[in-house]
């Protein structure tokens, strides 16, 4: 009986400390700390630029769906900048045609990098911004909070969605994110 009470005790401590470590991970955004590399996608004969920042957020599912949605742009025509949050250089969009924000969702609202980017970036006039949001567990989207720090600043949001992490159909809501974006 006594190994069986340590077993437990055992379990108990280290689900503890696994939800420690997950919420510190969470509140201080630290997947954001590794999102420093740019990405250029090219396509034959491209004729107009993209650039889609992201914050990974803890499953990765930012890195993900920004890959998704520069691979469709690519398809497409367009020569495609994929950029970390950390990356150097991204708040100036000036020359870019298409400029995609993708942030995971912490406690009701985009991460501090998130927000941060969005208070900064400098896009050219008649750009197509997007927005996607990547909700958490209890379906909370940050996404009218990201446009909104757009369109306080006069930037026109073109088009705005939200994706589960565990959403199975992710990929093809993306695609679908583009299409309605460029129409």
């Amino acid at each position: 009986m006594p190994d069986i009470f340590r077993s437990v005790q055992t379990i108990i401590i280290l689900s503890i400390i696994f939800t420690i470590i997950v919420a510190i991970a969470t509140i201080f955004d630290l997947p954001s700390y590794l999102a420093t590399d740019t990405e250029q996608l090219s396509a034959d004969n491209a004729t107009s630029k993209a650039l889609i920042v992201y914050d990974p957020g803890i499953m990765g599912m930012g890195t993900r769906t920004a890959h998704w949605l520069g691979e469709d742009l690519r398809i497409r025509g367009y020569e495609v900048n994929i950029s970390g949050i950390r990356s150097h250089g991204i708040e100036n969009a000036t020359d870019m045609d298409v400029v995609i924000v993708i942030g995971p969702t912490y406690f009701d609202g985009p991460t501090g990098p998130i927000s941060g980017y969005l208070q900064q970036v400098q896009t050219k006039p008649g750009a197509r911004i997007g927005i996607y949001s990547i909700t958490g567990l209890l379906g909370d989207d940050a996404g009218p909070q990201m446009r909104r720090a757009l369109e306080d600043r006069s930037i026109v949001v073109k088009s705005a969605d939200s994706v589960s992490a565990w959403d199975k159909g992710a990929e093809e809501k993306s695609y679908a994110f583009i299409f309605g974006m460029l129409e």
